[in-house]
């Protein structure tokens, strides 16, 4: 393990012992042995207290996920029906590619704005304002609003659903236990590819019927209801004073707290391990949002298969993306090392991007080749839950999980901003996919050379030590 990553891996685990610790000091002292009444009164206080604990922790982890992952209803919607909207409105794919990189443009560069001004937020207001505003957003597609000012839109769309991700996982990581931090990462890392599933899967149906723009009337009345639940439940989720005390505990005892030159210290165990990080994020959504804003394209332009049956097929990525996500965590546990577990994916994906080309070069089954883009998916769905949920939490009593969120979701959707427009523009220029095959492969071997050259680099420098 390198010695960023040594810091990283060991300071939750001191931190949170030295709290627990602290906290039965507190409770069981030498003054409370010579009066067993109160003692006896203070551990039956303090149970209740952990118990109504863990049912608020459980309570906010649900509403958090329910948020994101209805807010993706309004997001991908627009992607869902890509081939509808080129036909319906007479555009290219150039023309939507635009509009799709436009929103994760301001997606992305919104992360990292509201990653640093997420801990100032009025997260029982400012959850319910975003989504609300990107239901109104939503309900103008639905209504017919002309072509030319959806990019616009949803540009506009895309920052105020960055509001969401950041602000969550801050608000989990000021109000959860290390413990909870797990169930947390298993329900966040889901919402992501359920959220797509049933973009995909409703868009499918409401396809069949010809009545396409449904799903923004849909995606409207969702996130309004849900902004309205957090609205008046969150409040409900007040982390309690033991809570507080654990929390405030691992922030005294935590290794950059303590020693003499904080700043540097965190430099020094941190700055190279986000940047690598950001790189790798910029490399995962390129792949995972590449590949699936396109395959109903790629399905309809290879295979000639119907609209609907496409989207259908495509609902295959996130189901497996959902398998991906929590791979991510099934395998942390053997590689501890975050970006080894990272190359391991990365490596197999560029597996699966190659037998992919071949599958098209031979024009073998679509069934094939729906089945490699599924894998190739799961994976990239398994870096982002390293990237955008694990690696934060578990680093929240080093840096505010919120702006490193933010920040590395952000680098995810710079890797979206460029895909969408840029494989578009790549098929219409070369006439063929191919050439976006051998792209998305050769960004999967880039960041495995990059992974590599900083773990050896660090496991060099950790020796002379």
């Amino acid at each position: 393990m390198s010695a960023d990553e040594k810091v990283i891996e060991a300071e939750s685990e001191r931190a949170e012992e030295l709290a627990s610790q602290q906290v039965t000091e507190n409770v069981a002292s030498p003054e409370a042995v010579q009066e067993p009444a109160v003692d006896s009164a203070a551990e039956e206080s303090l149970k209740k207290e952990n118990k109504k604990s863990d049912k608020k922790q459980i309570f906010l982890i649900l509403l958090c996920w329910i948020s994101y992952l209805f807010a993706y209803l309004g997001r991908y919607g627009f992607s869902a029906n890509i081939n509808l909207i080129i036909s319906d409105y007479g555009v290219t794919k150039s023309d939507v590619g635009l509009v799709v990189s436009l929103f994760f443009f301001a997606y992305g560069a919104g992360q990292i704005v509201n990653g640093i001004f997420s801990k100032k937020y009025n997260k029982r207001v400012i959850v319910p304002i975003s989504l609300v505003a990107s239901a109104l957003l939503n309900l103008s597609i639905f209504l017919g609003i002309p072509f030319v000012y959806i990019k616009y839109l949803w540009l506009l769309n895309g920052f105020v659903q960055s509001i969401l991700w950041p602000t969550l996982i801050e608000s989990l990581s000021k109000h959860l236990g290390q413990k909870k931090l797990k169930v947390a990462i298993i329900f966040m890392s889901t919402s992501t590819p359920l959220g797509t599933f049933i973009v995909y899967g409703l868009s499918a149906i409401l396809v069949s019927f010809n009545v396409y723009k449904l799903i923004f009337l849909v995606a409207t009345i969702s996130m309004s209801v849900v902004g309205i639940l957090w609205l008046f439940l969150y409040d409900k989720c007040k982390r309690t004073k033991v809570f507080k005390q654990n929390i405030d505990v691992m922030a005294e005892n935590s290794t950059f707290t303590q020693t003499k030159n904080p700043k540097k210290k965190l430099a020094s165990a941190l700055v190279v391990f986000v940047v690598i990080m950001a790189f790798f994020a910029i490399c995962d959504n390129f792949i995972k949002d590449g590949l699936t804003t396109w395959v109903p394209t790629i399905l309809k332009d290879l295979y000639s298969l119907p609209d609907n049956m496409s989207i259908l097929l495509t609902l295959l990525l996130p189901l497996l993306g959902t398998f991906g996500s929590l791979s991510a965590i099934l395998f942390n546990k053997k590689i501890k090392n975050y970006t080894l577990l990272t190359i391991l994916f990365f490596a197999i994906c560029a597996v699966l991007l190659v037998l992919s080309l071949v599958v098209v070069k031979t024009q073998a089954s679509w069934i094939m080749l729906i089945a490699l883009f599924g894998l190739a998916v799961l994976t990239m769905h398994a870096v982002n839950n390293i990237l955008t949920s694990m690696v934060p939490l578990f680093m929240r009593d080093k840096i505010n999980s919120g702006f490193l969120a933010g920040l590395l979701n952000g680098f995810c959707y710079l890797g979206s901003t460029i895909s969408s427009y840029g494989l578009a523009k790549i098929v219409e220029t070369s006439n063929s996919w191919n050439t976006v095959f051998v792209l998305l492969g050769i960004l999967a071997v880039v960041a495995i050379a990059v992974g590599v050259v900083q773990y050896f680099t660090s496991k060099r420098a950790d020796k002379n030590k």
